[in-house]
């Protein structure tokens, strides 16, 4: 199982154990699907801000 580090209240990470993965039947057939990359930004959750007045951004 994996561990993962969350952020708590308190903002100390925090151990998070996953469970056991599952397994998925697999698709039928071939299907169309056109993938998308995208840029994501997200809110550094260890900062000690609020994010709608004073958002720290983590790059």
């Amino acid at each position: 199982m994996a561990v993962l580090h969350l952020p708590s209240a308190r903002g100390q990470l925090q151990a998070y154990e996953t469970g056991d993965a599952e397994s998925f039947s697999s698709a039928p057939g071939p299907f169309c699907r056109i993938a998308y990359a995208a840029a994501h930004v997200v809110a550094d959750p260890l900062a000690a801000n609020d994010p709608w007045l004073t958002p720290a951004i983590d790059w």
